[in-house]
């Protein structure tokens, strides 16, 4: 199995979804992958395993794209890891490997500034 596998696991929203830089406020494009540390959640079980996702063009879901350890997963219960995983989404995430910065997923109503000023 390649690590680009297509996951599809999808999360529907009621409100429209961001991805903004926790100090800057800039606001990554729905184009953007975005992951999460499996150890945040799945602690030593998904120790090392990413979890890619991005959000879609019209911003009301939240899908993963692939994992880090796609053999790995085969040996799990993926589809409780992959939606476990889509609940984590509103913590931290992080968009490149050195994890020196983090962004935060929420819905519009809960993001601290207008996105009008920010798009």
């Amino acid at each position: 199995m390649s690590s680009t596998m297509k996951v599809n696991m999808k999360k529907k929203f009621k409100e429209k979804l961001y991805v903004y830089h926790e100090e800057t406020f800039d606001v990554l494009d729905t184009d953007t992958l975005f992951y999460i540390d499996g150890y945040d959640f799945g602690d030593r079980l998904l120790e090392g395993v990413y979890f890619y996702a991005k959000i879609s063009d019209d911003r009301y879901s939240l899908e993963i794209v692939k994992t880090s350890a796609p053999d790995y997963m085969e040996n799990l219960n993926k589809n409780k890891w992959y939606k476990t995983a889509l609940n984590h989404f509103n913590d931290y995430v992080f968009v490149d490997e050195s994890l020196s910065s983090s962004y935060i997923i929420a819905p519009e109503s809960e993001i601290p500034f207008k996105i009008s000023e920010k798009t």
